[in-house]
């Protein structure tokens, strides 16, 4: 059932962004229930077909918009969880894929609160996975997983 309402929320997320609040709350709420893995592994899956998705269409980029409020709201578990499925899907064979989860994860780390600091076991995996990344052969790929990392500097922090 839990599968039909990810699939349900995924497909009214790139129609409007209006009901995107909404939508986040339905899948937060499935993330925090007995079955969470299940739901967290379903929504992966879902974003997965985004990934792949390189035209910029309005459709793509309100699910990208959706998914980045999802994980920015999310709790720290599940904000870990899928900031560590994008990291993983940043190094895929496909560009594509890899274009659009390094767009994603510099979209949810501004969407980050400033005063919210991210702890070192964090940043050492992102700067580990993305600082290779400004060597990517696709321009795309290299300009978002810069602006990733921009966003995750901190001038007072050596």
């Amino acid at each position: 059932m839990s599968n039909n309402i990810i699939h349900n929320v995924f497909d009214e997320a790139q129609k409007s962004q209006k009901i995107h609040k909404v939508s986040v709350q339905k899948l937060q709420k499935l993330l925090t229930g007995d079955r969470a893995r299940e739901a967290f592994m379903v929504i992966c899956q879902c974003y997965d077909k985004v990934l792949s998705f390189s035209k910029k269409e309005a459709a793509a980029e309100l699910t990208v918009k959706f998914f980045v409020t999802l994980v920015a709201t999310s709790t720290e578990d599940v904000f870990m969880s899928f900031v560590n499925y994008l990291l993983q899907r940043s190094n895929s064979l496909d560009k594509v894929v890899r274009f659009r989860s390094c767009q994603t994860i510099s979209c949810i780390f501004k969407e980050f609160p400033e005063e919210s600091e991210i702890d070192n076991v964090l940043w050492d995996t992102l700067s580990d996975t993305l600082l290779p990344r400004l060597r990517d052969k696709c321009p795309n790929v290299r300009m978002w997983s810069l602006k990733a990392l921009k966003d995750l500097q901190d001038p007072c922090n050596p």
